[in-house]
């Protein structure tokens, strides 16, 4: 349904090519609020907005009348949508495309999509948390409606379109009178376009406002300008930069080479750069993910926006936090003077100013960041863009945590298109002018991509083994050793030329109890969850935090949490250091599981087997490995138990035929396991190793069979004969 509403300015729905204008009341009220958020709301929200006096029961069966009246009253709320908890209306809105074109820096399309104030002139009476949700939203706004019309204004200056720039600016005096900074703007653009009595005329005006109504005369900066358009001299010395003059130069790093992808990631994180409830972006990752470039990428898509620019500040060489003001300060060209402290004089220096300050590798010099939380205190036009392998941890700090390049599946196509093989290819390219994607290089280089979980990093050191190398013949070296990712590149920084050294830097800055706890659990295959970590590793919830802080956890939406291939490589090496410890939680690991496995036995064949078999299909890599554990360690018993029980059951239902006969195969040819047990006959009836194989069944469930008589085991008798008759 081609249905579109119109929120800025008097609210109005477009319907069937008319414009609707729906009565103020509690219905519009809905509507529009929907329409503003464009996504779900809770139905809580929607009760405290529209009915926050009502007793709740009243007013969840208001809402529900209104929801249905309005869908079936109404052709153009037909797509409303209603669930138990929430309640969408999927349309465009005028709000949409204006925040699209701030987030993009389209500062005049901006400006002109902008009509009005959100709901002219609509009031919502008897709705007053509704009233103060819409004026803090038309504030909202209105602010960056005014920013775009500054930028526009500014771009029509240097233009020398000085008309468009003075009708655009008159709109902005009109809704502000107070506004100087834009009233300045808008003396500037009428002398410029010849019109100085109006310009004067205007400031007379502006001063008699500000003498009468609040006692005071204009800043120095308005009536220096007015002086300078009396007595007709040029104006950039009286506007001075900040006013009419180019921002402050990019200082934002040009890489040698080209940047590959992101562009979901920069859409978003610049999407957060320009929201105002965020002023501090730290974007959280391992050493090796991109963390830098792509910060490097987002400032340079923001450095239109800011009055003064992006500037990029590398902290990496730094080694102690007290030097990181001076730092700072120099990057910004700020001439130090020994009279004050280099802090007050970077605070004062960028009090006034409108920028993005990226700071690039922060992680050693945590102890340091308040100087952040000061510079946002003392510069409010300002925001950081941080990259650090941990957070911050400062009361306005948003995260982002940042993961590969995105890598093909095995049911992708368009292989090629995907971030991490257009990377694979440019770092080839320059291994070797004549690259290109035949025999088998496709396939084997989306494997390489996928072992590395699209780390870039390690897919340019990986790529640049191709001047030795085929592709295919370095996915086994990859498997192998860490130390395949190294280079002798020496424009890279030495922690950069293998990901063993990005990860020992890491590695350093972790407590003895932080190491220990990552050590032990690298015995995990395939994740975990926050139980099994206490129960294994003994690492409760606040050690597990500080790890996924510090990039050696990640958790996964599903609540369970797991580590990138090549860090849990790099911990598995660490644990090895310490025998003791490793075998000690090997053995914890194992009996963990095997106690998953026979706690599940008796559910996995009820009426909540589904739910056991969901879970073992997220631990099936633990639980192989527990097997293999406990075949390794002559504990051949225990592995029947596991095969024979639930886990067995598992392989059958899920359809892992080959698999199960495998490891039924290898359980119970083990010594410790040739003995006639119970054990031995419950993996010989599970029939892993002969699912549509009758022949094999039968053979099978005659051995279970006897040695179930021998033991007496009435229900492994039953079950042998009723295989054989299926068999039969």
């Amino acid at each position: 349904m081609d249905v579109s509403v119109r929120l800025l300015g008097t609210p109005a729905i477009g319907y069937r090519g008319e414009w609707l204008e729906v009565p103020a009341g509690k219905t519009s009220g809905l509507l529009y609020y929907l329409a503003y958020q464009g996504g779900w709301v809770e139905r809580e929200d929607l009760l405290y907005l529209l009915w926050p006096d009502t007793p709740q029961k009243n007013a969840q069966d208001n809402l529900k009348q209104r929801v249905y009246e309005t869908v079936h009253e109404r052709p153009f709320a037909a797509d409303l949508e209603s669930e138990r908890f929430r309640v969408r209306w999927q349309v465009s809105s005028d709000v949409e495309t204006f925040r699209d074109h701030i987030t993009n820096g389209r500062w005049c399309e901006a400006a002109q999509q902008y009509r009005g104030n959100l709901l002219e002139g609509f009031r919502a009476r008897r709705m007053p948390e509704y009233e103060g949700w819409l004026e803090q939203e038309r504030r909202e706004l209105a602010t960056a409606w005014r920013e775009a019309a500054l930028r526009c204004s500014d771009g029509f200056v240097r233009a020398r379109r000085y008309t468009q720039a003075a009708e655009l600016l008159q709109r902005v005096h009109r809704a502000d009178p107070f506004d100087e900074v834009a009233l300045r703007r808008l003396m500037g653009a009428l002398y410029r376009s010849g019109d100085r009595h109006r310009a004067l005329a205007l400031f007379d005006t502006f001063a008699e406002l500000l003498h009468d109504d609040i006692g005071v005369e204009p800043e120095q900066e308005t009536l220096h300008l007015a002086l300078h358009i009396r007595e007709e001299q040029p104006l950039e010395a009286a506007m001075g930069e900040r006013e009419t003059g180019p921002r402050s130069r990019l200082t934002m790093p040009t890489p040698t080479t080209p940047f590959v992808g992101r562009a979901r990631e920069i859409d978003a994180l610049a999407a957060q750069l320009t929201d105002s409830a965020c002023r501090l972006l730290t974007i959280v990752a391992p050493g090796g993910m991109g963390k830098t470039r792509l910060a490097i990428e987002v400032g340079r898509r923001l450095d239109p926006i800011f009055r003064n620019g992006a500037h990029f500040v590398s902290f990496a060489d730094v080694t102690a936090s007290n030097r990181m003001a001076t730092t700072l300060a120099v990057a910004l060209g700020i001439q130090l003077s020994g009279n004050r402290e280099p802090e007050e004089q970077l605070l004062g220096y960028l009090r006034d100013k409108e920028m993005l300050l990226v700071l690039d590798n922060l992680e050693h010099l945590l102890d340091g960041v308040g100087l952040i939380a000061d510079i946002l205190a003392a510069a409010p036009g300002s925001k950081v863009l941080a990259t650090s392998r941990e957070r911050l941890k400062l009361h306005p700090e948003h995260i982002v945590d940042l993961s590969g390049l995105n890598v093909p599946d095995e049911a992708s196509e368009a292989l090629q298109e995907f971030d991490a093989l257009e990377l694979f290819a440019q770092a080839a390219r320059r291994a070797r002018s004549d690259f290109s994607w035949n025999d088998g290089g496709l396939a084997a280089a989306v494997g390489i991509c996928r072992l590395v979980e699209g780390m870039p990093l390690a897919i340019e050191l990986a790529a640049s083994w191709l001047r030795v190398l085929s592709a295919r013949e370095i996915v086994p070296h990859l498997e192998r050793a860490l130390d395949f990712l190294e280079t002798e590149e020496h424009d890279l920084p030495v922690r950069f030329r293998g990901i063993r050294g990005v990860f020992a830097g890491s590695w350093e800055r972790l407590s003895e109890g932080e190491r220990s706890a990552t050590r032990k659990i690298s015995v995990f295959r395939g994740g975990f969850t926050q139980e099994a970590a206490r129960t294994v590793a003994d690492v409760g919830l606040p050690l597990l935090l500080a790890l996924v802080n510090k990039g050696f956890v990640r958790r996964e939406s599903s609540g369970r949490f797991s580590r990138h291939v090549l860090v849990l490589q790099y911990t598995r090496e660490k644990l090895a250091e310490q025998p003791d410890e490793q075998a000690e939680s090997l053995e914890r690991h194992a009996m963990f599981f095997l106690g998953l496995a026979e706690e599940s036995s008796p559910h996995i064949r009820g009426e909540h087997y589904l739910v056991w078999l969901d879970r073992f299909e997220e631990e099936h890599e633990n639980l192989q490995a527990a097997l293999e554990w406990l075949l390794d360690n002559n504990r051949g018993l225990d592995a029947l138990r596991m095969v024979g029980g639930a886990l067995g059951d598992f392989w059958g239902r899920r359809s892992y035929f080959r698999l199960g006969q495998e490891w039924s195969e290898r359980t119970l040819s083990h010594p410790s396991a040739q003995e006639r047990s119970k054990e031995r006959a419950r993996v010989l009836l599970g029939g892993l190793a002969s699912w549509g194989d009758q022949v094999a069944e039968r053979s099978l469930s005659e051995e279970a069979l006897a040695i179930s008589r021998e033991l007496g085991d009435k229900g492994g008798i039953s079950e042998a004969l009723n295989i054989q008759r299926v068999a039969h």
